[in-house]
């Protein structure tokens, strides 16, 4: 199902379901990811409704479903409902809140998590970063336990987005290997404050350029 689903053939992923001659709860939770991928949202409450039972891979779905349409009400809802939860359901909503909801609001419900993660960590910075907010977007990086690439690309562009070219620098040289996404935080941060040969030398480095990095080159 999840295979036809990435393809996006739905109506071969859902004939998979029924043609199963019996369900458990990881089918059950697969067609409801199936539907959320193609933001079928009231078949994916129907197909939660109708199982025999719910774990908490199965309730992860239904909110994951409600994160992916937008709808920071039901997947709250959902949230408060499940008698367990694990730090993705509440990276899922904290990801929710940084979208829909002040970053104050998120902030506090980050400190309400019973722990934290690379990802809750990441899409706090995420949300400071692209908010301009640069004192809480170190504030941040300095008290993470631990860091990736995303975290490192996530501080180039807060710094380049704050004309703090080299700081951001200084991040990106101490990277432990330049992927495309921290390369193209780089070279973007290069070309939007007009050291367009910097950018270039990034860009030549790259193995591989998607269009992201084609349109930050040509910007």
């Amino acid at each position: 199902m999840t295979a036809y689903a990435q393809c996006g053939h739905i109506d071969n992923a859902i004939e998979t379901f029924y043609s199963m001659p019996e369900h458990d709860l990881v089918s059950w939770s697969a067609l409801i990811n199936v539907y959320s991928t193609f933001s079928v949202i009231c078949a994916a409450k129907l197909t939660f409704e109708s199982m025999p039972e719910w774990n908490l891979v199965a309730w992860s779905s239904l909110l994951a479903a409600y994160a992916q349409n937008g709808d920071l009400r039901k997947a709250k809802n959902v949230f408060d409902f499940m008698q367990s939860r694990n730090i993705v359901c509440y990276s899922t909503l904290l990801t929710m809140y940084t979208r829909f909801c002040s970053l104050d609001h998120a902030k506090l419900f980050f400190d309400q998590m019973p722990e934290w993660n690379l990802v809750s960590w990441n899409v706090l910075l995420s949300a400071y970063a692209k908010s301009g907010d640069l004192e809480s977007v170190q504030e941040v990086f300095l008290i993470m336990e631990a860091w990736n690439l995303v975290s490192g690309a996530t501080m180039i562009t807060g710094y380049t987005k704050c004309g703090h070219i080299g700081k951001a620098q200084a991040i990106f040289k101490s990277l432990p290997l330049w992927n495309a996404v921290a390369c193209t935080a780089m070279l973007t941060g290069y070309a939007q404050t007009g050291h367009v040969l910097l950018a270039k030398q990034v860009f030549d480095t790259m193995p591989v350029r998607g269009i992201v990095t084609w349109n930050a080159m040509l910007a």
